[in-house]
């Protein structure tokens, strides 16, 4: 009995060490993002993410309906972004109607508020360099920011 206790530990450590380098390497990631560039190229540019999460409009900001912190991506094209939370949602620069930031401990998410739909979309960025990059990058495309986006990227210039 003692040898299956000892091989389920083991199994257990080494399942726990694994999960644990993919989240390091994840995380280098991110912080080797440079910054978004002005043109974006034809296949698009993906920004690095910690996870991703929809939610409801009209709920509490912590309260989500999905997340995806396996494989998030958030991908820049010259007309649009893509976010994969359980599906990929694909929205219009002219389609957001608001974006607003949540900084707090290991939390630098970005909600997108997008016209006509109940759901928000929000990234998990990492840090306040990737967050206030992308605050800068949809202000330039025009995307209208919430008075706190507004003042994070003055607090926070990249």
């Amino acid at each position: 009995m003692q040898i299956h206790v000892i091989i389920g530990l083991c199994i257990c450590a080494a399942a726990l060490y694994f999960v644990w380098q993919f989240y390091q390497r994840k995380i280098e990631r991110i912080n080797e993002l440079g910054s978004i560039p002005s043109e974006i190229p034809k296949q698009g540019f993906e920004v690095p993410v910690l996870a991703t999460f929809t939610g409801i409009r009209h709920l509490p900001r912590k309260t989500n309906v999905a997340y995806n912190n396996a494989f998030p991506t958030l991908t820049l094209y010259a007309e649009r972004l893509e976010c994969r939370v359980l599906k990929n949602w694909s929205i219009t620069y002219e389609e957001i109607e608001s974006v607003d930031v949540w900084d707090t401990f290991m939390t630098r998410n970005l909600t997108f508020y997008v016209r006509d739909r109940e759901e928000t979309v929000t990234a998990n960025l990492l840090n306040r360099r990737n967050l206030s990059g992308m605050l800068g990058f949809l202000k330039n495309r025009g995307v209208p920011l919430s008075s706190k986006a507004k003042r994070f990227i003055v607090e926070h210039p990249v």
